[in-house]
């Protein structure tokens, strides 16, 4: 099958390029005999599968800072190696 148009039918029957962009996958558009473009079908990434579903928000630009403190109480040496003892357990 040939997958070569010039301009002129690209310009006066685009639906039937691009049919012939999905049916072969590549299709080269001459210009007074000379290939000058190549048409090919889009192919979609994960990343711009995901910006097309609805509620995509982008990451910020500018993420905010990490907070100071952790977040959470805050507990003394031998509080938390109480707790770490407690985890482990007698294994």
């Amino acid at each position: 099958m040939d997958n070569r148009l010039t301009k002129r039918e690209v310009a006066r029957d685009t639906a039937r390029a691009l049919a012939l962009v999905d049916r072969v996958g590549l299709v080269t558009v001459t210009e007074r005999g000379a290939s000058r473009w190549d048409i090919t079908p889009h192919r979609q990434t994960r990343a711009s599968r995901l910006q097309d579903l609805p509620g995509y928000a982008p990451p910020a630009a500018t993420p905010p800072p990490w907070p100071r403190r952790g977040i959470g109480p805050r507990r003394t040496t031998a509080v938390a190696a109480r707790i770490l003892d407690e985890q482990r357990g007698d294994h």
